[in-house]
């Protein structure tokens, strides 16, 4: 997810400017570009605090730019772009997260285009489990472990996957509990409580457990069922945030002025240097 800040009609702008030789006027249209960009940057990330509910860091900062070029004369701004280049330095493409990583661009897509939000990695290993149907989510039951953007603990996630035999699908590694860890985690210990976790399937008794992961903690008196994870059929979303009509606004009021700018600038050192 990412927009593309250009400039047109050089030429006529160059036939303007006396002394004013291609690379020049390239030079300064590339900062101006980028200049413009690092404010858009801004614009958007100002747009998403006031959109959102306590956007997290972690996607506050996969909203990057990329300056533009004298070669190269377009700037981008959008979530996690990363700038790849050959070995002489041209640019070959822009590029999203790398492997294991979930772009936010992926994550935020409901809220932009509207419609079904994407499951995320470990709604896919539940449903490869064959316990969350398609067109359904999982979100945080009242006992689960989140931070204070709402977020479920990755461990707790990790631990539940792990539980089920499915932690490889989530990590890309086998971190699965033995059978003789489960055993001793149900069992407990003097100063901890057993527990274990368990499914509420979909479709189940009228009048019982919500569907969902549940974990039962063993007490010396008792025990208690806590849920975890809550599945909800998913519901489709109204775009809420214009990331496309915010950078183009944006960068259509910014860059004229930084055109300008940078241009002066330039003038400034040409004459600087004639002295």
């Amino acid at each position: 997810m990412q927009v593309n800040i250009q400039i047109t009609g050089l030429e006529e702008v160059q036939s303007e400017l006396k002394n004013f030789s291609e690379r020049r006027l390239n030079a300064a249209v590339a900062t101006a570009l980028t200049r413009t960009a690092v404010q858009v940057r801004e614009k958007v990330k100002a747009s998403m605090q006031t959109t959102f509910d306590r956007p997290t860091p972690y996607t506050m900062r996969q909203l990057k730019y990329v300056a533009a070029k004298a070669k190269n004369l377009t700037a981008v701004v959008g979530f996690n772009v990363a700038q790849i280049q050959d070995e002489r330095g041209n640019t070959i493409r822009y590029q999203d997260l790398g492997p294991g990583e979930t772009a936010a661009g992926k994550y935020l897509g409901h809220n932009i285009a509207g419609g079904a939000r994407r499951n995320k990695r470990f709604e896919k290993a539940l449903q490869y489990l064959g316990v969350l149907p398609s067109g359904w989510s999982a979100v945080p039951g009242e006992r689960a472990k989140v931070d204070s953007y709402g977020n479920q603990s990755v461990g707790e996630i990790k631990q539940i996957l792990s539980w089920f035999n499915a932690a490889e699908l989530l990590s890309g590694s086998t971190q699965n509990m033995t059978a003789a860890t489960r055993a001793k985690r149900i069992k407990g210990t003097k100063k901890t409580a057993g527990f274990q976790y368990f499914f509420m399937p979909v479709g189940g008794k009228r009048g019982g457990p919500r569907p969902g992961i549940y974990r039962k903690t063993s007490f010396a008196l008792g025990s208690r069922l806590e849920p975890i994870l809550i599945f909800v059929q998913s519901t489709a979303y109204k775009a809420r945030f214009d990331f496309d009509g915010i950078t183009k606004r944006e960068a259509d009021s910014i860059l004229p002025s930084e055109v300008q700018r940078a241009v002066d600038e330039s003038i400034a050192r040409m004459s600087a240097n004639a002295k």
